[in-house]
């Protein structure tokens, strides 16, 4: 009867002893997979902002590659012509002594602006076109071109005219002339326009080749003069490679 007795009570000692065991993993596994869990949530993290970066930390990276820098200020005489058909008026343009009160800080450098004055004789569909005797290369990827004009209230339509680096002629419109004064004008160039090729080491970017105003044949008013005036051409453009480019790198303008 006592040998009956000590079995009995081994066995329920060992029953006891393997559920509180089996208790003790099934507590113990539910800390480990959330463990588990949160050190691939730190990895993702990790790869996310090394490999995949925030939308802060691109805008963040773009404004400290993207800096403005100055194109055209108009103070040399003769750096620029304008043309126009025959057909519809004559057209005389010269450097003259002005600047937009905006720009008042920067006077002693920046006094002179360009003026273009147009005699219709009829009505069309005149162009008026202005371009730099030498075309302008802006360094890196442009994003954005701003400059001064004064306006007359007419509801002519300016745009500007740039060469990709392919050396394709593209045009952006800007806008109308409806308004009177100075006025800072901006345009974004669009992504279709092409800038560079990311797998050949050449000259980035474009080429400022003309300003054109397309004229409304019904704000043409004959024997009446047009006037427009610009200043302090400016662009905002990304620098980023021209700045980390190695020095031995070798160019492939051949």
């Amino acid at each position: 009867m006592k040998k009956v007795l000590v079995v009995f009570f081994v066995v329920v000692f060992v029953c006891v002893i393997g559920s509180f065991g089996f208790s003790q993993q099934q507590d113990t596994q539910p800390e480990n997979t959330q463990t588990q869990d949160q050190d691939t949530a730190e990895y993702l993290k990790g790869f996310r902002i090394l490999g995949e970066p925030t939308e802060a930390e691109i805008k963040d990276t773009a404004k400290q590659m993207i800096q403005p820098v100055l194109v055209e200020d108009f103070e040399v005489p003769g750096d620029w012509e304008v043309k126009m058909s025959r057909d519809y008026g004559v057209v005389s343009f010269m450097t003259r002594d002005g600047f937009p009160r905006a720009l008042a800080d920067i006077k002693d450098r920046n006094n002179k602006v360009l003026g273009v004055k147009v005699n219709f004789f009829k009505r069309g569909p005149a162009e008026i076109l202005i371009r730099p005797v030498r075309q302008i290369k802006i360094p890196g990827i442009t994003k954005k071109i701003k400059f001064w004009v004064v306006g007359r209230n007419y509801t002519h339509t300016l745009k500007i005219v740039v060469r990709d680096y392919l050396g394709s002629e593209k045009e952006v419109t800007i806008g109308k002339l409806n308004f009177s004064g100075w006025k800072l004008l901006e345009v974004n160039i669009p992504e279709f326009i092409e800038q560079e090729n990311y797998k050949v080491s050449e000259e980035r970017g474009l080429t400022l080749t003309g300003i054109k105003v397309v004229c409304d044949m019904n704000d043409i008013v004959p024997g009446r003069p047009f006037y427009i005036y610009f200043d302090y051409i400016t662009a905002e453009t990304d620098l980023f490679v021209e700045k980390f480019r190695e020095i031995d790198d070798m160019s492939d303008l051949w």
